[in-house]
């Protein structure tokens, strides 16, 4: 827990209602006589602003999107509202047509309604489409699903190659500052970007919730 200082307000309420959990558990089966999670004292925790891509960065991450492969988990985030973890996941078998409209099952585990069904728009369906059944539809270089190594790898790429299109300078291979992309940048972002799309088009904030997988309709509304 206090190695957690400095991450998200969530991640640390989080850690300390499982930590919470785990002792009371012990206390009730009489491992231990109390809980020492009881009265712990949370660390400094950074409550970030939600954030979607400008116009400008959008444009720039499709461009480096454009005929590479390397960059698919990210498209799964932003073309169809993934997590990372759930577009690390996504195999050929979860494509699929219904009534002549492209779907992907998106097999969530964070809460019970993480497990959806979300369009798929045709720009990434036809890049998409053959993916072998078993195969990941985002692999890592290896052609295999991501690790949390190869996916930092991948974000790292990612923001190397955003910053080139958005104007960056780069010598012998090593990028000159200024660098045009904000630090901030995560790639979660681009889920936010996904759910913000859905709003701007006038999609139900309902069903907004469904495609993203969220568990209070709060969230999405957020």
């Amino acid at each position: 827990l206090n190695g957690s200082s400095g991450m998200s307000f969530s991640h640390i309420q989080k850690l300390t209602q499982e930590l919470r959990l785990i002792f009371s558990t012990a206390v009730q089966n009489k491992l231990i006589y109390e809980s020492p999670a009881e009265h712990v004292t949370k660390p400094r925790a950074e409550r970030g602003k939600r954030r979607t891509l400008s116009e400008e960065e959008i444009k720039a991450f499709l461009s480096v999107c454009e005929n590479t492969d390397r960059f698919r988990v990210f498209q799964l985030m932003y073309f169809c509202g993934c997590r990372p973890g759930e577009a690390m996941e996504c195999e050929g078998k979860d494509i699929s047509l219904s009534d002549g409209v492209a779907i992907l099952h998106v097999r969530g585990t964070k809460t019970v309604n993480s497990n959806r069904i979300v369009p798929i728009p045709e720009e990434l369906y036809q890049i998409i489409k053959d993916t072998p059944a078993g195969e990941p539809i985002a692999p890592n270089a290896r052609g295999k699903h991501h690790t949390e190594s190869s996916y930092k790898r991948a974000v790292s790429s990612l923001r190397r190659e955003m910053n080139i299109a958005l104007g960056c300078r780069v010598y012998r291979n090593q990028l000159l500052p200024p660098f045009p992309l904000r630090e901030s940048f995560v790639p979660y972002e681009l889920r936010h970007t996904f759910c913000t799309g859905l709003a701007k088009k006038g999609v139900d904030v309902r069903i907004a919730q469904k495609l993203m997988g969220h568990s209070s309709i709060n969230i999405t509304a957020d």
